[in-house]
């Protein structure tokens, strides 16, 4: 084996430089650890933690917004129902008042169709009796002037 490692070119034999070189290596990945990689892991955990809030607060903020639009869906139907049992009342009360204009104002028209006949009977009643006594007197003044004539 000896052999082997003296036959070996001269970098690529085992010497003392290969145990400096590795003792290098591992002072080397020591102070980079201690002065790159761990402030780098550490930030890089840092930014995965703000990234994980970020996304739960936007999670929270989506979960208030969902359930805000739900509450006002919910009232948005509950105003349109009370609109609609509103303007259904309206036009229950529109209707009964309309009734009793209709009904008043067939009253009023029968007052007056009643009045209208009563005044009509009364004129009527007035010209009989003025031609009744008007063919009275025309009779009288036949008779007068038929007697007059034949007494003459």
């Amino acid at each position: 084996m000896e052999d082997l490692i003296n036959s070996l070119p001269g970098p690529m034999q085992l010497n003392q430089t290969l145990f400096i070189v590795a003792a290098l290596f591992l002072v080397l990945l020591v102070i980079l650890n201690q002065w790159i990689f761990k402030p780098l892991v550490a930030v890089m955990d840092e930014r995965h933690k703000l990234v994980e809030e970020g996304a739960e607060a936007q999670r929270s903020s989506t979960k208030t917004v969902e359930e805000s639009l739900a509450r006002y869906q919910e009232r948005l139907i509950e105003a349109r129902r009370a609109a609609q049992q509103r303007r259904n009342a309206i036009l229950k009360e529109s209707e009964m008042v309309r009734e009793e204009i209709l009904a008043s104002a067939k009253e009023q028209s029968m007052a007056l169709v009643q009045a209208a006949a009563t005044d009509l009977e009364t004129h009527v009643k007035t010209a009989r009796a003025a031609l009744k006594e008007e063919s009275r007197e025309l009779a009288q003044h036949i008779v007068n002037s038929v007697l007059s004539r034949a007494s003459a």
